[in-house]
């Protein structure tokens, strides 16, 4: 039963992400260009990551695997590994088992409960073996070139079989942990979910800093006294000398992975009906007599998409995630700035200019950054997939097609504006620019969220995924969110090329002009692309 469940919602995603919608929204036969496209772009993406981890992993094995440090070398990867996939997959794992539509169609048939909570866990899993793959494969390649030998490529094998299933049991154990607060505190769910999706968030980029800061020195320790660093890092050692096939260690990590994935199994199996039919209550409302006052049809679903919006923490967390980036990065540009302005007059006479113009220069490159942080803002390429199958309901409103889907744009072009303001005036002010510098760092920003807002619901509405199981599958996964975050990468490349040519040049302000009315344009384009075809091929849905 396992297997047919776990194959039926492997073709579900499958034919989701890559099929199409005829005229009349119904799904239509893929093409063989279809799948060589969706291909190539997925290849793309795995090329990019597989190419950065390379980067992390070649100088640690050229300097740990000549001298005999290929415990630590292999150790530090099963931690890393382990860790990213702990916490990019509790949520997602909470999602799966819990929040799926089809668990009361699933539950009232002759199923076992341990057979849906390993499907539904085993989904997941394959998400993390292909997480695995980017991680290791740089890092078994690199162990190989720079002397690696045949034993350790087979361990690291085994390693790459048994950490996402480590990884993945323990962050199906912490998801129903996080399900059982939710149920226990329902009224502060949202929040509490959001607290813990940035703490486990704000953990990993602060241990990605730390290692990032202190990889030099690593290397330099280890090059000139690799005795200290063996020593001092022993547990991290013991733990790789898995992937030599060491006896104990070995018995070690392979008794705690059968303990950790059958305790998950069993006490999830154990609970899961209780918890799928458990009722929250709730507080009655209570109606109390206002003065109704007209507002306009945009005005009311733009309220209700900002309703949808704060009563997901998964859909704000990775939807609304770019802009809390945003307003961080105008925050370390303000407090970075006496070591980007401190320029040595001598060196500045010696180019022909002054320490002002010098700093100038640099000016449209920071204003870039923040705009950069908008292409990770992804509200609006979800907005109408999320509809699902009560898209009826809307589409049945005497509400045209126009105005429906600006409402799916505006609480994103709401909440970009107000952040590109807020950023804006903190990096300006950090920086002591002057008025017309102040405007670039709001309105490049603002301008860039208004690309994204718009060219999100056009994509959305090109890609439709209303058949999810869970809203996961819709924000994260779905074709339509991979393609919106690569055409906007696009742009925001363009605009940080645009910004080193202006580095180069005299001419910053016409440069920086010429992307803000490159923005614009592209921002008038997409309007009325949204309210002429795509409009139009949304009312066919």
């Amino acid at each position: 039963m396992v297997k047919k469940l776990l194959a039926i919602k492997l073709r579900g995603i499958f034919m989701s992400a890559v099929r199409g919608k005829d005229k009349n929204g119904n799904a239509k036969p893929v093409s063989r260009l279809r799948y060589i496209g969706m291909g190539a772009v997925y290849l793309l993406i795995a090329a990019t990551f597989l190419a950065m981890v390379s980067v992390f992993a070649a100088p640690l094995a050229m300097v740990a695997v000549p001298l005999g440090g290929e415990n630590l070398y292999f150790g530090l990867f099963m931690l890393l590994s382990l860790s990213v996939i702990f916490i990019f997959s509790i949520f997602e794992t909470k999602s799966e088992l819990f929040e799926c539509r089809d668990n009361d169609l699933l539950l009232s048939m002759p199923i076992r409960p341990r057979d849906i909570v390993i499907s539904r866990v085993c989904t997941v899993l394959l998400y993390n073996y292909a997480l695995e793959f980017i991680l290791m494969v740089p890092v078994v390649v690199c162990y190989l070139i720079f002397g690696g030998g045949f034993v350790g490529a087979l361990g690291s094998f085994y390693v790459f079989l048994t950490v996402p299933l480590i990884a993945t049991s323990l962050s199906a154990g912490v998801g129903y942990a996080v399900h059982l607060l939710s149920l226990k505190f329902a009224r502060f769910k949202n929040l509490m979910i959001m607290v813990l999706s940035l703490g486990f968030l704000i953990l990993y980029f602060a241990a990605y800093t730390f290692i990032m800061d202190n990889m030099e020195k690593f290397l330099e320790s280890m090059e000139t006294n690799f005795a200290a660093i063996a020593e001092d890092y022993a547990f991290v050692a013991k733990v790789g000398s898995v992937s030599n096939f060491k006896l104990v260690p070995t018995l070690i990590y392979t008794a705690a992975l059968i303990v950790i994935t059958l305790t998950t199994v069993y006490v999830i199996s154990k609970k899961y009906i209780g918890l799928m039919t458990k009722t929250v209550s709730a507080k009655k409302a209570v109606y109390v007599a206002r003065e109704l006052k007209g507002k306009s049809l945009l005005f009311a679903m733009t309220k209700k998409e900002f309703a949808r919006f704060l009563s997901s923490p998964t859909y704000m967390l990775n939807g609304g995630l770019g802009l809390l980036f945003q307003l961080v990065g105008a925050v370390l540009i303000a407090v970075a700035r006496p070591g980007i302005f401190e320029i040595d007059p001598e060196m500045a006479a010696s180019l022909g200019m002054s320490a002002d113009e010098i700093s100038k220069m640099a000016l449209p490159l920071f204003i870039s950054i923040l705009a950069l942080t908008e292409s990770m803002v992804m509200m609006s390429v979800s907005a109408v997939s999320l509809e699902g199958k009560s898209l009826w309901i809307i589409k049945s409103m005497p509400i045209d097609s126009k105005t429906l889907l600006l409402a799916k744009a505006m609480p994103q072009i709401i909440l970009s504006t107000a952040v590109s303001l807020v950023s804006g005036i903190i990096a300006s002010i950090g920086l002591g620019v002057g008025f017309t510098d102040a405007l670039f760092f709001i309105l490049i920003p603002t301008a860039f969220g208004i690309v994204v807002s718009l060219d999100g619901v056009v994509i959305n509405v090109l890609l439709p995924k209303f058949d999810y199981a869970n809203e996961v599958q819709v924000i994260k996964q779905s074709s339509a969110t991979l393609v919106s975050m690569l055409v906007n990468m696009l742009i925001a490349v363009g605009m940080l090329a645009l910004s080193l040519l202006a580095m180069s040049t005299s001419y910053v302000t016409l440069i920086l002009l010429s992307i803000l009315g490159a923005l614009i344009a592209i921002s008038a384009a997409l309007y009325f692309i949204t309210v002429g075809p795509i409009a139009k091929r949304f009312s066919t849905f």
